[in-house]
């Protein structure tokens, strides 16, 4: 019996199912905490614990899965938290075109460079490249970055000069680069730039993801193909996602929707009749999504994907994305109005949960708590070290790497965060810099 094994990766949980390939008859199922610290952690429990369902016949199962699916809400997330590796983008031939633009704000990144060169629309070439230009901007930057974004103008009609400075980038560096055309042939340049930016910044994280679930396949034998769900709901080769997981995003919701669709072929009111229209919500850790089922069919969104405030050029599903989930971060702005989102948080009884001595320290909070502390945001929270590599970023403060020593020990308190950083307020922004980069989670 062929056996298709379905793996979904969300910020929170990790689910795994079994489902017979060609009735499509769920086999088994089973769910494990998201191990943000260690991917492969979490991965492996949710795979044998779907595999042990009926432990005689795990083994004839193992033998039998003939495709692995992987869905992931991790590129969503990311960018709906404004999360990623650090990146430089390289803009080619923009020149004036943007000199009333925000770019850090639609790159997502202070690292940028307008670089002489460019097309026409008919693929001509615009403008000699300055490689000189970009070999300096390449090697001043590559010891911060994780990779390397470039974007020529009319590139989707004449790729040389994007292709010559990704050549460049990977001579110098070794560092992945991604080019704008190699993601979409549509015209629009400052979406473009937007696009290949933020793929850029997604590709450390999904290669973590896919070598995650194929080392848990190669510790159960299981040699079969691994597919990544796209954002339009299809799928494409792992080895295709680790060049270009922006088309995961949506990836999550496109899945949920799909398994809507599947739901509802059996709703008619007993009329036999498949459910036609129908509004799928979909609430997870991080975000919320919301999609239509027109005709039995999700819609896809011919603009591209757009997940918070960014506007892509993926083609995807039709969802609306907002950073509002079960574990949003509830909090006070600085005129102590309450806010909800869009970052997640740990959930402070699952972090207990895991380390214990957590509670020990919100007993003695809660013992030494006045009324002058209850304005006091800093208890009740802690910091968690998420990932154990340190972030490619060099600019690291003195105090540092005195702060990630602390955290591999476990949780540290925001409250006591000063016994480990003098003067922890000065700092704010290197701590906010490692929640957005996923090293540290509060």
């Amino acid at each position: 019996m062929a056996i298709a094994l379905g793996i979904d990766t969300g910020g929170t949980y990790t689910d795994a199912a079994l489902v017979e390939y060609e009735s499509g008859r769920v086999l088994a199922r089973a769910k494990a905490p998201t191990t943000r610290h260690g991917l492969a952690i979490g991965i492996r429990q949710a795979m044998e614990r779907v595999l042990a369902v009926g432990e005689a016949g795990a083994a004839e199962r193992t033998a039998d899965v003939c495709l692995v699916s992987l869905s992931t809400t991790l590129a969503t997330n990311a960018i709906v938290e404004d999360q990623g590796a650090p990146v430089a983008v390289l803009l080619i031939g923009y020149g004036a075109l943007l000199a009333d633009v925000d770019l850090v704000h639609h790159l997502g990144t202070r690292r940028y460079a307008l670089i002489a060169g460019g097309h026409h629309a008919d693929g001509e070439e615009a403008a000699p490249l300055d490689l000189d230009a970009a070999r300096a901007f390449i090697t001043a930057h590559a010891s911060h970055v994780a990779g390397f974004a470039v974007s020529g103008y009319f590139g989707t009609r004449n790729p040389a000069h994007e292709l010559a400075v990704k050549a460049l980038a990977e001579e110098l560096t070794g560092l992945p680069v991604t080019c704008g055309h190699e993601l979409t042939h549509r015209l629009d340049a400052l979406r473009r730039a937007t696009t290949v930016a933020l793929n850029a910044r997604l590709i450390p994280l999904l290669c973590d993801l896919i070598a995650a679930v194929e080392g848990a396949m190669a510790a159960r034998g299981i040699h079969a193909p691994l597919m990544v769900v796209k954002g339009d709901g299809s799928l494409m080769r792992a080895e295709v996602a680790r060049e270009r997981p922006i088309e995961t995003i949506l990836s999550g919701p496109a899945a949920s929707v799909v398994g809507a669709q599947h739901l509802a072929a059996g709703v008619g009111g007993g009329n036999g009749h498949r459910l036609g229209d129908a509004i799928v919500v979909d609430m997870g850790g991080t975000t919320t999504d919301i999609a239509v089922l027109s005709g039995g069919r999700p819609r896809l969104n011919p603009a591209g994907a757009q997940v918070g405030r960014w506007r892509t050029m993926v083609e995807a599903i039709d969802v609306h994305t907002i950073g509002l989930g079960g574990d949003s971060r509830v909090w006070f702005d600085e005129g102590r109005a309450l806010r909800i989102g869009p970052r997640r948080v740990v959930p402070i009884a699952l972090l207990a949960a895991e380390h214990p001595t957590v509670c020990d320290v919100l007993r003695q909070q809660t013992a030494a708590l006045t009324d002058t502390h209850r304005g006091d945001d800093a208890l009740g929270q802690f910091l968690l070290l998420q990932r154990e590599e340190w972030r490619h970023d060099g600019e690291h403060p003195p105090f540092e790497r005195a702060l990630m020593e602390r955290l591999a020990r476990g949780p540290l308190a925001l409250a006591s965060l000063r016994e480990v950083v003098p003067h922890p307020r000065l700092y704010a922004r290197y701590f906010a810099a490692l929640e957005r980069s996923g090293v540290v989670a509060r």
